[in-house]
């Protein structure tokens, strides 16, 4: 069944933003760094109670029960304006049975995160047409060094601006410092976009979850994934059907690969295979996923793919 698409407020200056923990924990530093920013920003901050008691259940930000609670507590408050995922990490789908898909549909909110957190975009596309952001993470890790803090404080500004914005966002630009863009398989193409994390996105396939890809513009990305890994995941969705529903293709960023064994192709080989094997316009290269600069991406909003000069146009609204 396709909803009707939810479109939520905007983020205004002097909203608060609810910090939580549905998959794994962040360190305290973190959180504080990340709450600290958005003050500067203009923005005021509120923890989820498994950010604010540090809470860890194994790898886990807390039980299925603790982290379902801080989720529909984000979502119905009323004093909240957006909610960020602090990291992505492992367990999101854990929730998806024990969400209240109407409590989220009554009360849409901005929700951004990445990673593991597109189980949860996906789902909230597919039982609430809630617009989800596909961007950083809401904590803001402080240990990687000077350029790092630059480009996680860098992304974060740039989400936060266009989470502002009630316009139609336009073309999506990598920023200085990220790699060129590619043609993998030239044509034009439209419609609403969807996708997110490969490993994510094949695990919920033959679920009531699973994202819905025909007529949709679908993008991809990966952390620590082989090409083994990624031809896998794509022939998944081939098989299930769902590659061959989609308009497009767009893929993000590979990041953090694992050595290849001798004689094994490229990531980027196996992509030119499937595209060419697909013949859908696909370009290869934005700086969506794991990546130093991360671009906030809709899901669920109409947008225009011109392969040919490696454009990405975002082409209605995100936010009212």
């Amino acid at each position: 069944m396709t909803l009707l698409t939810l479109r939520p407020p905007r983020l205004r200056k002097g909203g608060t933003i609810a910090l939580v923990a549905p998959s794994s924990q962040c360190e305290a530093e973190s959180i504080a760094a990340a709450a600290q920013f958005y003050r500067k920003q203009g923005y005021q901050t509120a923890l989820g109670e498994n950010v604010r008691n540090l809470r860890r259940t194994g790898y886990f930000s807390g039980s299925v029960e603790e982290r379902v609670r801080e989720l529909h507590w984000a979502f119905e408050d009323d004093r909240v304006d957006a909610i960020f995922a602090i990291r992505g990490g492992i367990g999101a789908s854990w929730l998806l049975p024990n969400l209240d898909y109407d409590l989220v549909r009554g009360h849409p909110k901005i929700f951004m995160g990445y990673s593991d957190v597109t189980a949860l975009h996906l789902a909230f596309q597919r039982k609430c047409g809630l617009i989800g952001f596909h961007g950083p993470a809401g904590g803001l890790y402080t240990g990687g060094g000077a350029d790092d803090l630059k480009n996680r404080t860098a992304n974060l500004r740039r989400a936060l601006g266009l989470l502002g914005r009630p316009e139609p966002w336009g073309e999506v630009k990598n920023p200085p410092g990220a790699r060129f863009v590619r043609t993998g398989f030239g044509g034009k193409a439209e419609g609403r976009l969807t996708g997110g994390n490969l490993s994510l996105v094949t695990e919920l396939v033959g679920t009531p979850w699973a994202p819905e890809l025909e007529d949709r513009l679908f993008f991809f990305e990966g952390v620590e994934s082989s090409s083994a890994s990624v031809d896998r995941g794509l022939i998944q969705l081939f098989l299930a059907g769902e590659l061959a529903r989609s308009t497009g293709l767009i893929a993000g960023e590979f990041s953090d690969r694992p050595k290849p064994e001798e004689g094994d192709p490229s990531i980027e080989e196996v992509l030119s295979r499937w595209f060419g094997t697909l013949g859908k316009p696909a370009i290869e290269g934005l700086a969506i996923g794991h990546g130093s600069h991360k671009l906030l991406i809709p899901i669920g909003v109409r947008a225009r793919l011109d392969a040919d000069g490696g454009r990405l146009v975002i082409t209605e609204p995100t936010v009212d």
